[in-house]
């Protein structure tokens, strides 16, 4: 389930909220905003519809699909994917930061990831550069979110990681499935543990799922 539509109806009173009929699965919020962005002086109407499933979030997967709908954002921009939809971030990182024990909080959502794409897209268009730094798209991008979860450079090790713990349950005393030859508590206990305890078990053997279904795009 959603929450927090009213807050952020009430937060950005141009976007509008409708409510699927009973024989329907989704819902659509849609309307306007402005991104201001400071210290650089940006500011940008952007026109944007989303659609989701209501679903259980971190157990089944959660369709939630964002279109720029004026026409601003078109797929010259690196980071609008083929079907038309904005790629916000990874869909794990999205959940895992905007899950409550009341549900996916749009609030959160689009206060951590619409309101930065937009002003990526404008600051990439004056200046060539992201703002917040960039992930590729894909299984690859999916592996260099989990680089950053488990702060590895190497992604063969940072596959290594993801694999050993969709699949298992951290021991310490056995050798850490990165290849060092040392021990789990002596070598990347913290950034396992941190995973298991923030990151759902289900979303992460996905996750490596998908990578390894495109794994011959890490090492073409």
């Amino acid at each position: 389930m959603i929450c927090n539509v009213d807050k952020l109806i009430n937060k950005y009173p141009t976007l509008h909220y409708t409510r699927s009929p009973p024989n329907c699965n989704f819902d659509v919020i849609e309307g306007n905003f402005i991104v201001n962005a400071t210290p650089v002086d940006l500011s940008s109407t952007c026109y944007w519809t989303f659609q989701f499933t209501r679903r259980c979030i971190l157990t089944k997967i959660l369709l939630l699909l964002i279109k720029e709908t004026s026409g601003k954002v078109n797929s010259t921009f690196p980071h609008v994917n083929p079907n038309g939809t904005l790629c916000l971030a990874v869909e794990t990182e999205i959940l895992t930061e905007c899950t409550t024990s009341q549900g996916f909080d749009v609030l959160m959502w689009f206060d951590k990831f619409v309101l930065p794409f937009f002003y990526s897209f404008e600051y990439y268009k004056a200046n060539k550069l992201y703002p917040f730094g960039e992930r590729r798209h894909g299984a690859v991008g999916i592996l260099e979110f989990y680089q950053e979860i488990f702060r590895e450079n190497d992604a063969q090790k940072a596959l290594a990681l993801l694999k050993y713990i969709a699949h298992g349950r951290c021991r310490g005393h056995l050798s850490c499935p990165c290849g060092s030859g040392k021990r789990i508590r002596k070598c990347h206990s913290k950034a396992i543990w941190n995973a298991q305890v923030t990151l759902s078990k289900v979303r992460m053997l996905r996750d490596y799922n998908l990578i390894m279904h495109e794994k011959e795009n890490y090492y073409e």
